[in-house]
């Protein structure tokens, strides 16, 4: 093996390689064909070279391995480029892979971003895969048209919407289930609603049976699961699909109206003339009655 000091070849070879220090050195032949610069301390090996590998801070067991925490390309408009060399083969290209040791330490793959050729008129598609169970397989991926696809079909959002002003983003999606009330029902209520929220609109239906109210004064169905938009005008409503043995007095129609800023419905009789009466309590007495309303609000 032979070894050169940092001085000694500085001094004679300056137009071909310097390295600083009097107490680096460059070692030829190390047992594997390559060209290895140590530092003085013998502590790190920070750069092999052979005819095949390029190795940073270890010895490489791949074309090139940088053996470091971070690897940063500094420059003026910088590009990191991934080039397939091979022959056009549609549905081919270069990847990115995620790697680290499992259990037990084996070296696994967690994740991989592929860039595949779509045709052969400069067309392509990003491809995204994660690693589930024993193998990896595709997620998600972007088309020539700018497609999204989800191999899984499902989006999640945060359980505290990040809401948007932009009025093309969708900042919401949830389903869930909520208990309304009416006031002064009695003891044996079953009270029952459904909702989906797509944005800033709410989708709900309410079921109410065994009512059995026990008082007169106006009726409230209160609980909604959002506050309703504090934009006049653009709250909501309501209508019946089902109703059992409620007391309608000769009246007419029972509807449901929304006030701005609020979780409750407020409900009123429309006679056949158009006037309206305020809803009480008095048209649930019956312990048997109750009704199914659907509807939608915005928040």
């Amino acid at each position: 093996m032979a070894s050169l000091t940092g001085a000694s070849i500085a001094s004679s070879y300056t137009s071909l390689l310097k390295l600083s220090g009097n107490t680096d050195s460059l070692v030829a032949g190390n047992g594997s064909n390559a060209i290895q610069v140590v530092d003085g301390d013998g502590t790190a090996s920070p750069l092999y070279l052979n005819t095949d590998r390029i190795g940073i801070g270890g010895q490489p067991t791949s074309d090139v391995h940088i053996f470091k925490d971070e690897v940063r390309v500094a420059g003026d408009t910088t590009a990191l480029v991934l080039q397939d060399t091979s022959s056009f083969l549609a549905g081919t290209g270069p990847s990115m892979y995620f790697q680290g040791n499992q259990t037990g330490g084996s070296l696994q793959t967690f994740a991989q971003i592929t860039g595949v050729s779509s045709s052969g008129v400069n067309e392509g598609t990003l491809i995204f895969k994660t690693r589930t169970g024993g193998s990896t397989s595709e997620k998600m991926s972007i088309n020539t048209d700018g497609v999204l696809t989800l191999a899984f079909g499902q989006i999640k959002f945060p359980d505290t919407q990040n809401a948007s002003s932009d009025a093309q983003v969708l900042d919401e999606y949830e389903e869930g289930t909520f208990t309304p009330t009416i006031n002064e029902a009695g003891g044996s209520l079953t009270a029952t609603g459904f909702y989906t929220k797509i944005g800033n609109c709410v989708n709900f239906s309410i079921s109410m049976q065994s009512i059995g109210s026990t008082g007169s004064s106006s009726t409230a169905l209160a609980g909604l699961p959002f506050t309703s938009s504090s934009t006049s005008g653009r709250s909501g409503g309501a209508f019946l699909v089902q109703t059992e043995k409620i007391d309608y007095n000769g009246v007419g129609h029972l509807n449901f109206g929304l006030s701005t800023g609020v979780t409750q419905f407020s409900m009123n009789f429309a006679a056949d003339d158009g006037t309206r009466i305020v809803c009480t309590n008095d048209a649930f007495n019956a312990s048997d009655c109750g009704f199914q309303i659907v509807g939608t609000y915005f928040t």
